[in-house]
């Protein structure tokens, strides 16, 4: 018998650097005093730029999601 587990998420976003910093500071502390969630993931892009080439390559990503375990290594192999 299978656990329902709940759908992960990917949330992105654009914020400033600062924004970004502070969201990953709270994060770590979180992290840090055990209170691990794991229910989502996000990725914050600091320019249009940035996004924009994220949005182009979802597809790749997703396919390497489907298809790898060590997605998250592999992913700088795209930029």
């Amino acid at each position: 018998m299978t656990k329902n587990k709940a759908p992960k998420k990917l949330i992105v976003s654009m914020k400033s650097s600062s924004e970004a910093m502070a969201d990953f500071k709270k994060a770590f502390q979180d992290v840090s005093k055990g209170r691990l969630k794991g229910t989502h993931y996000e990725i914050s892009f600091d320019n249009k730029k940035g996004f924009d080439r994220f949005v182009k390559n979802i597809g790749i990503l997703l396919l390497k999601l489907v298809f790898s375990s060590k997605v998250f290594f592999s992913i700088n192999m795209l930029w």
